[in-house]
């Protein structure tokens, strides 16, 4: 099922190089551009776990090598110190 958009409209500037910043911790989702939150932080209970992909409108988008990084939601191990 589609939602309408949430947030406000962008323009975003042809020719320029942009930053798209999504943090995920838990249910709670983030997003960025170009290092401004342009909308409220989501809560999301849909999925527990899986990836992530990019979509655009039309194919209108390239983009450069992508980053991420893991932050678990929890402590996957204890150590114990050998005091």
């Amino acid at each position: 099922m589609r939602l309408p958009p949430i947030g406000v409209e962008v323009d975003v500037p042809r020719g320029r190089w942009h930053e798209l910043t999504v943090e995920c911790k838990g249910n709670q989702i983030r997003c960025l551009l170009n290092g401004q939150q342009l909308f409220p932080d989501l809560t999301d209970n849909s999925f527990t776990e899986g990836r992530i992909g990019f979509w655009t409108k039309s194919d209108s988008v390239t983009h450069s090598p992508t980053r991420g990084s893991f932050i678990p939601s929890g402590i996957l191990a204890a150590s114990s110190s050998g005091s």
